[in-house]
C-alpha cells in the first residue's frame, strides 16, 4: 500500500492546481477510479464522487479535497510541482493519495462492508466553498449517506498519529474589513480636519476592549492585522482602512462578536466625526464532531495510535458544510516535525499517511 500511495502523492504533487479549476487532477482521480467496481459521477464542476454499492441501505461518505496553493516551491523536491508559483502545501495531494488507494481496496472487498460507500474528491476547499457546492448538489440524499469523514495531514503531531476531539473541532471565521471617511486638513490647522488616522487608532483600542470584555469560556479570536492611513507629513488624512479576522466556535457567538466589533468602532469614530463602514466576509461553518459518531470513530480506530486535542483548532475548514447536513468527524493525521502548512517549506513522508489508510478502512468497516 505504501507504493500505491505514494504514487499517487506524487503524481498529484507535482500537478498543482486551484479552486475549481483542477483539468489534470480531476483526469488524474477518474482515470485511477475507472478500472474499479465504482460508480464515478462530477460534482461541482471539477469535482468526482465515486460510489461503492455494496447492497446496503445506507452510506458512509469519505472526503478529500483536491486544490493546491498560489505558493511556489521551492527546488530540491524531485517531483516537485510543474505548475510555476502552483504548490500542494496543504497537503490535499496527500489527502487524495489515501483516498485513490482506499479506493483500490474498496474495490477488492465491497461484500465485507457493512455499509455502502462514497468518496468525494472535492475541488476548492482553499477558497470558494467547494463543499458547500457538493452538498448543494444532493449526493448526500441521492447516495443515502449518513455519516461522513475526513481527515487532514497535521505538522507538530507525532508521524501517523491520529488525533480529535468531540464537539468543536474548528472554528468559523470572517475577514474584518473597517474603511473610515473624515475630512483631510493641513497639520497646521488640525483642528478644521476630521483625523481618520486618530478615530482609526481609536477603534483599535475599542475593537481590543471589547474583546477583553467577553466572557473568559468563551472561546474566539479577534485580531486586527493592518492599518493603513496617510500618504504625507503634514496633510491630517482623510481615510483609513482597518483589517483582521473574527473567529468563534458557534455561529451564535460569532454573530456576537461580529455586533460587538461594529459597535465598539462605531463608538470610537463617531466623536471625532469620522465615518465608519464595517464588513465582515462570508466565511465558513464551524467544524463541530458529532458527539455519538465520534464515540464509535473511537471503538473503530481503538487499536491505533490516538491523542485527545484538549483544545479546538482556530483555523477552518469548509468540511463544516457536510457536518450540518449529516454527523460528521474530522480528525487530524500527524506527520511529524516540520515546516507549517500553508508554507513553502511544508513536507511530508509518505509513511506518515499509512495511518491515515488504515482508519478509513477501519471506519469503512464498523457498524
Amino acid at each position: 500500500m505504501l507504493e500505491t500511495i505514494q504514487r499517487h502523492r506524487r503524481c498529484l504533487h507535482a500537478i498543482p492546481e486551484l479552486g475549481y479549476d483542477l483539468p489534470e487532477t480531476s483526469a488524474y482521480v477518474r482515470a485511477q477510479l475507472a478500472p474499479l467496481a465504482a460508480r464515478l459521477e462530477g460534482v461541482a464542476e471539477s469535482g468526482v464522487v465515486a460510489f461503492f454499492d455494496a447492497g446496503r441501505a445506507e452510506s458512509v461518505a469519505f472526503r478529500c479535497d483536491m486544490d493546491a496553493l498560489a505558493i511556489q516551491e521551492p527546488p530540491g523536491c524531485p517531483f516537485a510541482s510543474k505548475h510555476p508559483g502552483r504548490m500542494h502545501a496543504c497537503g490535499h495531494d496527500a489527502h487524495m493519495a489515501i483516498l485513490l488507494t482506499l479506493a483500490q481496496w474498496l474495490s477488492s472487498c465491497l461484500q465485507t462492508l457493512s455499509r455502502n460507500v462514497l468518496l468525494i474528491f472535492q475541488p476548492a476547499e482553499e477558497s470558494g466553498a467547494g463543499a458547500r457546492r457538493i452538498v448543494e448538489s444532493g449526493v448526500l440524499e441521492h447516495y443515502r449517506v449518513t455519516r461522513i469523514f475526513a481527515l487532514h495531514v497535521q505538522p507538530g503531531i507525532p508521524e501517523g498519529v491520529l488525533a480529535s476531539r468531540s464537539g468543536a473541532f474548528m472554528s468559523t471565521s470572517s475577514e474584518v474589513h473597517v474603511r473610515l471617511l473624515g475630512k483631510s486638513a493641513h497639520a497646521a490647522r488640525w483642528r478644521e480636519g476630521r483625523d481618520a488616522m486618530l478615530a482609526g487608532a481609536e477603534a483599535v483600542r475599542a475593537v481590543y476592549e471589547f474583546e477583553r470584555s467577553l466572557p473568559a469560556e468563551m472561546r474566539r479570536l479577534i485580531r486586527l492585522c493592518s492599518f493603513c492611513s496617510g500618504s504625507s507629513t503634514n496633510i491630517v488624512p482623510d481615510r483609513a482602512e482597518l483589517a483582521g479576522t473574527a473567529r468563534a466556535f458557534s455561529l451564535e457567538d460569532h454573530a456576537r462578536i461580529r455586533d460587538g466589533i461594529v459597535k465598539a468602532v462605531h463608538s470610537a469614530c463617531a466623536p471625532l466625526g469620522v465615518e465608519a463602514d464595517v464588513a465582515f466576509s462570508e466565511g465558513y461553518p464551524p467544524s463541530i464532531n458529532d458527539p455519538a459518531l465520534y464515540e464509535r470513530f473511537l471503538k473503530a480506530i481503538s487499536g491505533m495510535k490516538f491523542v485527545t486535542l484538549a483544545e479546538p483548532d482556530l483555523t477552518t475548514e469548509d468540511f463544516s458544510f457536510y457536518q450540518e447536513r449529516v454527523p460528521g468527524v474530522m480528525f487530524y493525521l500527524g506527520t511529524g516535525e516540520g515546516a507549517p502548512l500553508h508554507s513553502p517549506a511544508f513536507r511530508l513522508d509518505e509513511r506518515a499517511l499509512l495511518g491515515g489508510l488504515e482508519a478509513f478502512k477501519c471506519l469503512a468497516l464498523a457498524d
